[in-house]
C-alpha cells in the first residue's frame, strides 16, 4: 500500500453501536408526564421511587406534584456536586432501606448520572468500586436495573441519553469513572422528559 492509501485506511468508519433512551419526550410542561410515564413503567405495581435532584424543592414542585397525582411514595436525595462514590454509597443504602422501585434524576448531569447509578446497584449490589472503570474492578453489570426517568433541567451534558453515570473517586482524586456494563440498557433513562 502507498502511504496515502494507509492514512486513508485509518480512517474508514469502523463498526460503532449506539444506545440512547428508549421513549424521548420533548415539549413544554412535559415534566407533568412524569407520574403517568412511572406508573406505566411499573405496570400496576405501587410506586416508590428515588427522586434525585439539586435540592430546589419549588423548581422540582411540577415533578413532585405529578407523582403525588399517581400515588407515588416520593424518597428525595439531594445531589447538589458531582456525584463521589460516597455519595453514591448513601442514595443505595437509602434506596434499599426504602425499598423503591424506580429512580428519577431530575436536574443537570450529576443528578441524572446519580439515577442512573443507584438504579444499577440497588439490583446488583456490591460496592461501587466494584463497577467503575480506571480506579475499581469495571466489573460487568449484570442484572437489569430498577427503571429510571431521567428528566433534564440544564442543556450541555447528554446524561439523559447516555448509559454512563460519571462518579468521582475521593479516594483516588479522580473526577470521571463511568459505570461499565455489557448490556446498554441497563443505565439507560427509560424515558428523557424536557423540564416545563
Amino acid at each position: 500500500l502507498s502511504a496515502w492509501e494507509a492514512l486513508a485506511q485509518q480512517f474508514v468508519m469502523r463498526p460503532f453501536e449506539f444506545s440512547t433512551a428508549n421513549r424521548v419526550v420533548f415539549g413544554c410542561g412535559t415534566v407533568k408526564q412524569a407520574g403517568p410515564a412511572l406508573a406505566a413503567l411499573l405496570q400496576g405495581e405501587a410506586p416508590a421511587v428515588l427522586v434525585t435532584f439539586d435540592g430546589f424543592e419549588e423548581r422540582a414542585a411540577s415533578l413532585f406534584a405529578s407523582l403525588a397525582a399517581v400515588g407515588a411514595r416520593q424518597v428525595r436525595f439531594t445531589v447538589q456536586q458531582e456525584p463521589t462514590t460516597e455519595l453514591l454509597q448513601a442514595a443505595v443504602e437509602l434506596a434499599h432501606n426504602e425499598r423503591v422501585n424506580c429512580c428519577i434524576g431530575y436536574g443537570g448531569g450529576s443528578a441524572m448520572d446519580m439515577a442512573k447509578a443507584v438504579a444499577v446497584l440497588v439490583t446488583n449490589g456490591g460496592d461501587p468500586l466494584d463497577f467503575l472503570e480506571v480506579v475499581g474492578k469495571g466489573k460487568a453489570i449484570t442484572k437489569p436495573g430498577l427503571p429510571c426517568i431521567a428528566i433534564p433541567t440544564t442543556a450541555g451534558t447528554g446524561a439523559e441519553v447516555t448509559k454512563n453515570a460519571v462518579i468521582g473517586s475521593t479516594k483516588h482524586h479522580v473526577k470521571a469513572c463511568k459505570f461499565r456494563g455489557s448490556i446498554a440498557q441497563l443505565r439507560l433513562p427509560h424515558f428523557h422528559l424536557a423540564r416545563e
